[in-house]
């Protein structure tokens, strides 16, 4: 087991990734830059296949129903949005995008998916910005994705443990690396430059009642939802969450729970498709870029 990792070292681990993450992690501290623009960070994008193709794929997706065809990383920018560059980024940068994002633990990347789109679902009924809230839903568990990827081996054996419910996932986490993904996760986003209300909301997602922060409630919300549908991974519906009775935190009836589902299913069935599609156009960019650095 790879214990007593300080969230230095975790930090500094994450510093060291392959070449096309690490491209990603730039295209997120140039978002964060006060006078970056859509062409500083298309010039960046366009260095990573995976990353340009997926901007580009959510442009011209029936979510933004434009009546012309983008073919510039540019202008997909400008029509994306710049929070969305950033969020994806940060998901290519911990392997959750691009060919990598198969070998994840089953489960792992659909359930930040789904609870994204139920997050910003959720949003609009309880005052958040939808863009936020599917930043949050989709980056709120970044920190099992980043454990996972710097030791595999341990973290399938974390969640094995949490599984046979020998201890909770968190307690699993804490005892292989000495940290929970929730605190690796809110360090990572931090050091990437994330607002720090992110950054609370994702520190607090297992461990705190929820705060009667729009942005919070929504997470709540979607964090709810997702863990009800019967694909949801074993050791999230498992782990303490206060997000249980997430409905009712957020101050949302119960009798909205199927049509929010509904819709956050098909939104984010919506997504994963585009995922697949870049995958499928991508699929031996990442190997050939990380065996030339070799």
């Amino acid at each position: 087991m790879a214990k007593h990792i300080t969230l230095d070292q975790l930090l500094s681990g994450v510093e060291e990734l392959p070449s096309h993450r690490a491209i990603a992690v730039r295209v997120v501290m140039e978002t964060n830059r006060e006078n970056s623009s859509a062409l500083s960070i298309a010039r960046l994008v366009e260095m990573d296949p995976a990353l340009s193709a997926l901007v580009l794929r959510l442009a011209n997706s029936a979510v933004y129903g434009l009546r012309h065809q983008v073919s510039s990383a540019q202008r997909a920018i400008s029509v994306v949005g710049l929070e969305n560059v950033r969020t994806f980024a940060a998901a290519r940068a911990a392997g959750g995008v691009g060919d990598d994002a198969d070998d994840l633990p089953a489960g792992m990347w659909d359930h930040a998916m789904l609870t994204a789109a139920a997050s910003a679902e959720a949003a609009k009924m309880v005052g958040a910005n939808k863009e936020d809230a599917f930043t949050l839903g989709l980056l709120h568990d970044i920190g099992q994705m980043v454990l996972f990827r710097m030791h595999p081996d341990e973290y399938l054996d974390v969640i094995s443990r949490a599984i046979a419910r020998e201890t909770t996932l968190m307690g699993a986490e804490i005892a292989a690396f000495g940290h929970a993904h929730d605190d690796v996760g809110a360090a990572v986003l931090h050091q990437w430059g994330f607002p720090r209300l992110i950054t609370q909301a994702i520190q607090s997602h297992h461990r705190k009642a929820p705060s009667d922060a729009p942005l919070v409630r929504a997470l709540a919300a979607g964090q709810d939802l997702a863990l009800r549908l019967p694909d949801a991974p074993a050791e999230e519906v498992l782990a303490p969450a206060p997000y249980r009775n997430g409905l009712e935190s957020a101050g949302i009836s119960e009798i909205f729970a199927a049509e929010l589902t509904e819709r956050a299913e098909a939104s984010a069935r919506s997504m994963q498709k585009v995922l697949h599609e870049v995958t499928a156009s991508v699929a031996d960019y990442d190997a050939e870029a990380d065996e030339s650095t070799n």
